[in-house]
């Protein structure tokens, strides 16, 4: 049976990652028998260790991983892969805005593909306010994919790419394209903002080999308001 492995980067977590570590357990339990949560301490200085020691000790499920100073979030995610016993890896940004109970989602997207990236609707919004601060300042344009992504789902097989896209400093999707693997980019609701609905999800395989599904009839698609079409109209000047 598969192992799935969960990275955590965390760093003076002590207020959240109990109630973090024990949520995702009775979340991924749901979905595979075999499991680990890996709590990658980011040099926190509150009782980060402690808990996560703790936490450790109490689910055979947890192990910790220490970084005695702070590193960038690229040191964090090689460590990540570097680290992962399983086939499956999930990782969490430590700034996500989606709910945990969200991967139940991720999860049935993975399905037939090689990885699911996950932003919240409130960092796609933040990504268009960065490409319009770019264009305002004459730089390129920016792709809504190099944004921060809160939840990364992938198979060992794809660690290529996740490799690739941490040497380069590019989006994680573009590698992904690169390479061949099958995968979905979606925008999912953001913790805190009531029943404003998802974005429609973005599959990166429709002109892939590997795109074998189809589309729901058009009467059963529902009609999304487009939030984010007057501030792309305004960042192109249209």
């Amino acid at each position: 049976m598969p192992l799935f492995t969960i990275c955590l980067p965390v760093r003076n977590a002590q207020a959240t990652l109990e109630g973090l570590v024990e949520e995702l357990i009775e979340v991924v339990h749901d979905l595979v028998p075999r499991f680990e949560i890996v709590v990658l301490d980011n040099g926190s200085t509150d009782a980060t260790p402690e808990i996560a020691h703790e936490l450790s000790m109490r689910y055979p499920q947890v192990r910790r991983l220490a970084f005695p100073l702070p590193v960038s979030r690229e040191m964090t995610l090689r460590a990540a892969i570097q680290e992962t016993r399983g086939d499956m890896l999930l990782v969490r940004d430590p700034d996500s805005q989606i709910e945990v109970h969200e991967i139940y989602k991720l999860w049935q997207e993975f399905a037939g593909r090689d990885a699911v990236l996950a932003c919240s609707l409130l960092e796609k919004a933040s990504g268009w306010m960065a490409l319009i601060e770019r264009l305002g300042q004459g730089g390129k344009r920016a792709k809504a994919s190099g944004m921060r992504l809160d939840y990364v789902l992938i198979r060992r097989r794809a660690f290529d790419a996740f490799r690739a896209a941490l040497t380069a400093g590019g989006p994680l999707a573009d590698e992904l394209r690169r390479f061949g693997h099958p995968f979905v980019e979606l925008t999912m609701k953001s913790r805190g903002i009531g029943e404003i609905p998802e974005l429609p999800a973005q599959s990166a395989s429709r002109n892939s080999s590997h795109a074998g599904e189809s589309s729901p009839p058009a009467a059963q698609r529902v009609r999304r308001p487009n939030y984010l079409g007057p501030i792309k109209n305004f960042a192109l000047g249209e």
